[in-house]
């Protein structure tokens, strides 16, 4: 699952096996700033909204919208391989890290 986005994402697959880096190219999948990685690690509560900002990213970086969102969170064992192996295409946008959370 996991495997094939990084791979259509153009991302390194051993990146996956290693703690704290992995999280750093989600996030760079998902096209936010890399500074989140101190917060999903350190930042009770805020965490796990900026994970789901995250995964939200990762969505509509592959041109999908918040219901599929909600099924990688969810039913992520349907979704991740669907996204890896669909034809569902990673944009390399560049985005302006300004904001706190950026755009949603």
């Amino acid at each position: 699952g996991m495997i094939g986005v990084f791979v259509k994402a153009k991302q390194p697959i051993w990146g996956l096996f290693i703690p704290i880096y992995n999280i750093i190219l989600l996030l760079e999948i998902a096209q936010k700033p890399r500074w989140w990685v101190f917060i999903i690690l350190f930042v009770p509560l805020l965490n796990i909204l900026f994970f789901i900002l995250t995964i939200n990213g990762v969505s509509y970086s592959f041109g999908k919208n918040s219901s599929y969102t909600i099924g990688l969170l969810l039913l992520g064992f349907v979704f991740w391989p669907v996204l890896a192996f669909g034809n569902a295409k990673h944009q390399h946008k560049k985005q302006n890290n300004v904001g706190v959370i950026d755009d949603f």
